[in-house]
């Protein structure tokens, strides 16, 4: 069974503003002008490759091999979200939503936005503008008057890994954030378009996971990766270092990288595959897609890999042995910004 996988909303944007109705005004009161801006988006890619794999960092989404030139290559998902703010001379920022409109199975890397219509309007100006890539995923804090961003909801649950919501990386684009900037001037006289290129926050860790040769014992339903420390005793085993970061926060709208809380992480990351998809979707190799803040330099080069699966009937766990990893590659290693890793941990041997 070929699996097609895609992740909604990551990339580089390249957005073209025009006023409503062909760059015609709308008359909104006497004397008032107002513009509603018109986006088209095109995407780019990941920029890492993998030196320890020997192979590109990821794939074009719907490929099997690993060894494309072009790294991870996503396409634009219909519904994608996308928050703008316009910020005028005096500080003030207006905020409109737009979500992306592809037809039907169309895999684009360019597609037109609409807005969603709040009643909100721009007046003649110069603008600075900043685009936040997942519109839900940006909250405004209170307090401090900045922008940031969260994986907390994650390790809230019970499972503390990110859910499947199907057969594709759906489920990681909600936590693949990007940010944009750029200037423009609106109005009759303005050019009344801005290009921002996104830039991306996080990092992508994709993992392939054979099928087990013991088809009784093939649904898989957890991944885990952490980071193991030899010199501290191991509880739980492989996973003593806690590397992975849950909030990051801009300094300024201007910051081209997150400021990661250094006060709060954890030591794993993964996915899990709800009870309902553990049917539809075991039987065949993984590619897992696993979102991450970047971490800064990991106090370890080996990295753990457990797997965990139900037995045929669903009714108990057995769990894989534990998969340790040692990365060949030059003091400090981290997840960083803007690249993506790939790791192939073949077939896991199951206990009896």
């Amino acid at each position: 069974m070929k699996k097609i996988f895609y992740l909604i909303g990551i990339s580089t944007l390249l957005f073209l503003i025009t006023s409503c109705n062909n760059e015609e005004v709308n008359q909104l009161e006497p004397k008032v002008k107002g513009y509603i801006p018109v986006l088209r988006g095109t995407f780019g890619t990941f920029t890492d490759n993998n030196p320890e794999s020997g192979t590109r960092a990821g794939v074009i989404e719907d490929r099997d091999d690993f060894n494309s030139a072009q790294g991870e290559r996503f396409y634009w998902h219909n519904g994608d979200r996308v928050k703008v703010l316009f910020v005028d001379e005096s500080g003030t920022e207006t905020e409109l939503i737009y979500q992306a409109v592809v037809p039907g199975e169309e895999k684009s890397n360019t597609c037109d936005f609409i807005v969603v219509d709040n009643g909100v309007t721009l007046e003649d100006g110069v603008y600075d503008v900043y685009g936040l890539y997942p519109a839900d995923g940006w909250t405004k804090n209170a307090t401090t008057g900045k922008w940031g961003v969260s994986f907390r909801e994650i390790y809230d649950q019970l499972s503390q890994r990110i859910h499947l919501l199907d057969g594709t990386s759906k489920h990681a684009g909600q936590y693949m954030f990007m940010k944009a900037d750029a200037g423009v001037t609106i109005g009759e006289g303005g050019s009344n378009r801005v290009d921002l290129s996104f830039k991306h926050l996080t990092s992508l860790i994709r993992v392939r996971v054979g099928k087990p040769d013991v088809p009784e014992l093939a649904k898989l339903f957890r991944f885990s990766l952490g980071v193991k420390l030899d010199d501290v005793i191991p509880l739980p085993l492989g996973f003593e270092s806690f590397f992975v970061p849950l909030d990051g926060s801009l300094d300024n709208l201007d910051a081209s990288s997150l400021a990661i809380r250094a006060d709060n992480k954890q030591n794993a990351v993964g996915v899990q595959i709800p009870d309902d998809l553990l049917e539809s979707l075991n039987g065949t190799d993984f590619d897992l897609f696993i979102p991450i803040l970047p971490t800064g330099a990991l106090q370890s080069k080996t990295l753990t890999f457990a797997t965990k699966f139900y037995d045929e009937a669903l009714s108990t766990q057995t769990f894989a042995k534990y998969i340790y990893r040692t990365i060949d590659r030059e003091q400090p290693i981290a997840f960083e910004q803007g690249k993506s890793y790939f790791f192939n941990i073949g077939t896991p041997e199951l206990n009896e």
